[in-house]
């Protein structure tokens, strides 16, 4: 740059050329690819949810199943009637699950009941005996995404477990709670949660997209 130019401003720089737009092979592709990928991905969500489902100690009516799941040991868990369940569950049941009826839960869901002795061990960090205790979880209880529940909680029915939350102690019936360690936050309104169970207003069971097998 000589004495006599001026640098170009923000507006005169010259911009890059845009890219062509895609072909319409591509468009083409992108189309059968979808056809073609998306049934199959569905189907296989319903095979693999189908059967977990049949291998569950016990499974009530109209379970939905929305996404891949992880459950070990599934001859110790058991569904209640319209559990809904979305993708990222990971229950280990060694040590025993029993989930009620008209239960939702939210992604990414971890449920672990076994544990390792730390309190007085044989060796550090911890030895390799085997804690083993259940997670029951009560009717109509709405858990939120990304929960963990560790071996031996309690849900009362009804309750609400907020998302992230770290179910370390019993939850009681209709509360809601959560943080890491979950607390109670408030109660539900007793009279419209009993108004409504005895009017058997439940969500509306089942989804369009429903992996489960209903004639199960």
């Amino acid at each position: 740059m000589n004495k006599h130019e001026t640098p170009l401003e923000s507006w005169q720089i010259p911009s890059r050329p845009l890219p062509p737009p895609p072909s319409k092979l591509s468009w083409l592709l992108f189309g059968l690819i979808n056809i073609i990928f998306l049934p199959l991905r569905e189907w296989y969500f319903r095979m693999e949810a189908q059967a977990r489902i049949r291998s569950l100690k016990s499974v009530g009516k109209r379970p939905i199943i929305k996404g891949p799941i992880t459950i070990s040991h599934p001859e110790n868990v058991s569904f209640g009637d319209d559990v809904s369940c979305n993708p990222g569950l990971y229950a280990n049941g060694i040590g025993g699950i029993d989930i009620g009826n008209h239960v939702h839960i939210g992604q990414n869901l971890r449920i672990i009941t076994q544990n390792h002795n730390y309190d007085k061990p044989l060796c550090l960090p911890s030895d390799m005996d085997s804690i083993r205790e259940p997670v029951v979880i009560g009717d109509s209880v709405w858990i939120g995404d990304n929960v963990c529940i560790v071996p031996g909680v309690t849900i009362g029915e009804g309750a609400v477990i907020a998302m992230g939350s770290i179910v370390t102690k019993d939850i009681p019936p209709l509360a809601v709670a959560g943080g890491a360690p979950a607390r109670i936050i408030k109660m539900r309104n007793e009279y419209f949660y009993w108004k409504l169970k005895q009017e058997g207003k439940y969500l509306c069971w089942p989804y369009i997209n429903d992996y489960s097998d209903t004639k199960i």
